[in-house]
Formats: structure tokens, C-alpha cells, sequence
């Protein structure tokens, strides 16, 4: 039996073999089932042509992985030193400073005041407290920190140094989901949690099942390097993700119904996250359009107080390509 010839465009100079293929930068959204194809033709060869060509291995693979909450259009290109080994990378800056929407906030809340919000402006867990302010449309003063240069003033309330904290008046204190309470306890301003005792305690079960489960599961995803442990982790926050998807409201399109509440407010930094950093570093697929992820989604997108807290996509498209790598530092739990 004779097979043909595969001839398949990738971003390389090299011939590869599998194992060769499971090291390179394309997903396991994209790799896995062409592993798969491989295995069955054992005498397929690869001939690569040069680097600029390159058919979209996502929309090729799409059939491999149907997900009725995700579709797979193409990513958008990443970073020009993203996939290269630390020694081959020119020294390089991140973004330091809100841009775009966020830019706006910040300006409008740079004034002194009493209830001071230390932040950065790539870190979710800072974002999780900001469009609490937002909704809640509490004055406050925003204070962008630079994670290698952290003011004494931060230090004062959090000996780490790590952001977000607040201060208020002459108190202080850290960790998002604790900030959310004591804001939700000042009785100021619109309420993320609800009246009733049992609704409230099944909000904060699934913060917790947030916290526990999503918020780890995304970076452990976002730092795999090893392709099988990549396709290990995709899957597993696909299922913790579908899990808070499936107990939402039916109609929504927030968590509990036609407002944003507490675990929208808990969980929206992520999702958000899922097209401007989990989608281009690991080709995972966005939500499919008509469904209740995509719905969600986009309820967070259309938000005034989720987009008052937002910058430009490149800015969170250059910030997580060193948490790609490992490391984002100075923000809570990294």
C-alpha cells in the first residue's frame, strides 16, 4: 500500500517529526488531532516551505474539536519575540500604564481621596475590585503601581508589595476577594450580592468554585509547555468553565440574570482573558455565537463598568507573554 505525500505549511525551516511537532507553538486545539492523522500514515512526510507561509491550523483542525460553546476563528499574531528562548529576545518593556478605556478611568479618578485603589493595569485580581468600584460608582483614587518600583505606601498595607489594596482613610488592606466584601459591606452604592440568604450563599459558593478552580486552571493552562499536558489542561478548564455556564441563569445574560452581580464581577477578568491571552498564546477557541458562554461573554464586553476598567488588547497581549513563560509579578496569587 502506497500513501501520498502530505504537504502542510508551517511556520518552520525544519522537517518535523512528531515529537518535534509537539514542542512547537501551535496549540493543542491545533496539534493534537494532526498527531492523530500522523500516527495512522506512518510513512507521511512533512516538506515545510518558507517561514511567511502558513495555512490558519486552527480553522484546519476546527472539525477535530466541535464544542457547542466555541467556535475557532484564527488567532491574532502574537508578539514578534513571543516563542523565542529568553537569550534570543532583545531586553524588553511591558506595558506599565492603563490604556484605551481604562486610560479614561484612571484619568477621572487620579484626584486624592480617601478610598485609594493600588493597582496594575494588566492584573485581573486588581480588575475584580475596579469594576466593583465601577458598578458600585463609588469616588475613589486609582494608583497605577509599578510592579518593580512599589511605592512605601503600598508596602505599608501589604509587606508583599503585591497588588490590589485598598486604603481607606487610615486602613488598608489586600487580596481581591476580601476587598469585594468589605466594599459590599460599606453598604454604599449598588449591591452585588442579593437580599436573600440562600441566593447569596449559592453566589459565593460559586466565587469560591471561581477562585478553587478557574483562576488556577487558567494559568496552569497559560504556563503548560509539555503538548500533552497542554491538551490535559485545556480540557479541564473547559469543563470547570461550563460547569459555572451551566449553573447561571437560562436567560442572563450575567450570572444570576439581567444584572451584573457578585460572581460576574468575580469571574469576568478571566473570561475576558479567554480571547485576549488564552486565545492567541494557545489558540483556544472563542465562544460560539448563540450560546450562553458567548452570551455572558458579551454581556461583560458591553458593560460600561467592565469597560471602564479596560485597555487596549495588545496591552494584556504584551503583559502575558512573560506570564506565558512563567512569571507576572507583583499581582495577587502569581
Amino acid at each position: 500500500m502506497s500513501f501520498r505525500i502530505l504537504q502542510l505549511r508551517i511556520n518552520c525551516n525544519h522537517l518535523f517529526s512528531p515529537s518535534q511537532l509537539s514542542r512547537s507553538r501551535f496549540s493543542p486545539f491545533q496539534i493534537s488531532p494532526f498527531l492523530t492523522l500522523l500516527s495512522a500514515f506512518p510513512t507521511t512526510t512533512i516538506i515545510t516551505t518558507s517561514p511567511a507561509s502558513i495555512i490558519a491550523p486552527t480553522r484546519f483542525f476546527s472539525a477535530y474539536h466541535k464544542n457547542p460553546e466555541m467556535s475557532d476563528p484564527s488567532p491574532p499574531p502574537l508578539p514578534s519575540h513571543a516563542g523565542k528562548a529568553p537569550g534570543q529576545r532583545q531586553q524588553k518593556t511591558y506595558p506599565k500604564k492603563a490604556s484605551g478605556q481604562a486610560l479614561q478611568t484612571v484619568k477621572r479618578h487620579s484626584k486624592p481621596n480617601e478610598l485609594k485603589l493600588f493597582g496594575s493595569c494588566f492584573c485581573p485580581f486588581v480588575q475584580r475590585v475596579w469594576i466593583a468600584l465601577e458598578v458600585k460608582g463609588l469616588n475613589y483614587q486609582y494608583i497605577e503601581v509599578d510592579p518593580y518600583k512599589k511605592p512605601q505606601s503600598l508596602l505599608d498595607i501589604n509587606p508583599r508589595g503585591l497588588v490590589p489594596a485598598l486604603k481607606h482613610g487610615d486602613w488598608g488592606c489586600y487580596e481581591s476577594t476580601v476587598l469585594l466584601d468589605y466594599l459590599e459591606d460599606l453598604g454604599v452604592g449598588t449591591a452585588l450580592l442579593p437580599e436573600h440568604p440562600q441566593v447569596k450563599a449559592t453566589s459565593r459558593l460559586w466565587v469560591d468554585h471561581v477562585n478553587r478552580n478557574i483562576v488556577p486552571g487558567f494559568y496552569r493552562y497559560l504556563q503548560a509547555q509539555e503538548q500533552q499536558k497542554q491538551v490535559e489542561l485545556a480540557e479541564e478548564l473547559r469543563i470547570e468553565i461550563a460547569k459555572i455556564v451551566d449553573a447561571a441563569d437560562v436567560v442572563g445574560p450575567f450570572f444570576l440574570g439581567p444584572f451584573i452581580t457578585f460572581v460576574d464581577v468575580s469571574i469576568a477578568p478571566w473570561l475576558l482573558r479567554l480571547s485576549r491571552v488564552l486565545h492567541p498564546y494557545k489558540g483556544w477557541p472563542l465562544a460560539q455565537p448563540g450560546t450562553r458562554l458567548a452570551a455572558w461573554i458579551n454581556a461583560l464586553e458591553g458593560s460600561e463598568a467592565v469597560g471602564n476598567t479596560l485597555s487596549d488588547p495588545v496591552l494584556y497581549l504584551e503583559n502575558y507573554e512573560r506570564e506565558s513563560t512563567g512569571y507576572e509579578p507583583g499581582c495577587e496569587g502569581c
